[in-house]
């Protein structure tokens, strides 16, 4: 009866542990609720392409980049939000090395659920293409299309940096690393390629197709009881313009101008695409062309390595000056 109407201790500490526990569950969900908030920014600048950082990121900059312009609007009409920033010390979310985590681990997920995808797809198809970013260096994209039960899927997986990799190569070792990292050697189909690293190329580019042509052409000639008349008349004919300089010049230049105005003409008749993509496709395509002025020593000195140097009527007179100007009235017509 001496101990009648008193607290226990034990059950003091039980109720303080309670309330902790409950405070600090409490602070775990405020924290996630305001980490979704920071991957949901993240996810929005990188679907909408834009950039993240600032060149002044200082309280009294007026434009403090995307990522961090996007929080403090979005914290006007999120009190939660707004709190956080205004009195957190030690996680805002603001940092740059938080803002490259959090990319970071969301192109991880969106990795593992392409992974994903490909492991249930029966067949894949492979797409690489070069371009030059803003700061010159080449960058190949590797892009994955394949059929799910939803239909056709086209993702986007990730840039490599090719500047000193140019090499057909270099290229081919790469694709089959990425085919061999998603596991999908086995269920390649097509693969599709565009781009000075591919097009340039020792294995791909027009002058290996030449000489393929060439040993083919050979082969007829010199096997001529294994083929009908037609086609040693044909392979020698074919033969005759391989080694004409007319013929691989003008097929050297318009192979340059093919290799990009075939991507531009399925672009332009999609009609899926928007207007604006559209036109700056049309402008990096004049910007092509106009780049291809600066290919015609190569193109000329290439066809003369090949073939010798012209003969006939067009060898009078001073025959670079003379290609030249062909050079440039047909990069003028497109």
């Amino acid at each position: 009866m001496k101990t009648f109407g008193d607290t226990r201790i034990d059950l003091q500490l039980d109720e303080q542990r309670l309330r902790e526990t409950i405070i600090h569950n409490e602070k775990v969900n405020k924290n996630r609720d305001i980490l979704k908030r920071l991957i949901h920014c993240v996810i929005f600048l990188g679907k909408q392409e834009l950039p993240f950082r600032g060149h002044d990121e200082s309280r009294e900059s007026a434009n403090r980049g995307n990522y961090l312009e996007l929080l403090i609007f979005i914290a006007e009409y999120d009190p939660d939000l707004h709190y956080h920033l205004s009195t957190s010390k030690v996680f805002i979310g603001t940092s740059s090395q938080i803002q490259n985590d959090l990319i970071s681990a969301v192109a991880e997920v969106m990795g593992e659920t392409i992974k994903e995808e490909i492991s249930k797809a029966p067949f894949v198809a492979l797409m690489l293409d070069e371009t030059t970013d803003v700061s010159n260096a080449a960058q190949l994209s590797f892009v994955l299309q394949f059929v799910t039960d939803s239909g056709v899927k086209e993702r986007f997986v990730k840039f490599e940096d090719v500047t000193g990799k140019k090499r057909a190569e270099d290229v081919a070792a790469m694709a089959l690393g990425f085919l061999e990292e998603h596991g999908c050697m086995g269920k390649l189909v097509a693969q599709c390629y565009d781009g000075a690293a591919v097009m340039a190329s020792g294995l791909n580019g027009v002058q290996a197709k030449k000489d393929a042509l060439k040993d083919l052409f050979d082969y007829i000639v010199e096997h001529h009881e294994e083929f009908d008349d037609a086609a040693i008349l044909s392979a020698d004919g074919y033969l005759s313009n391989l080694g004409n300089f007319e013929f691989g010049f003008f097929l050297s230049t318009f192979n340059e101008i093919f290799a990009h105005a075939d991507v531009l003409f399925d672009i332009l008749q999609n009609k899926s695409f928007d207007m604006q993509f559209c036109l700056t496709r049309v402008e990096e395509f004049c910007i092509c062309i106009e780049g291809q002025r600066d290919r015609f020593d190569q193109i000329y000195d290439e066809t003369v390595q090949d073939t010798g140097l012209p003969t006939g009527r067009r060898a009078h007179g001073d025959s670079r000056s003379h290609y030249k100007k062909l050079h440039n009235g047909i990069l003028e017509n497109i």
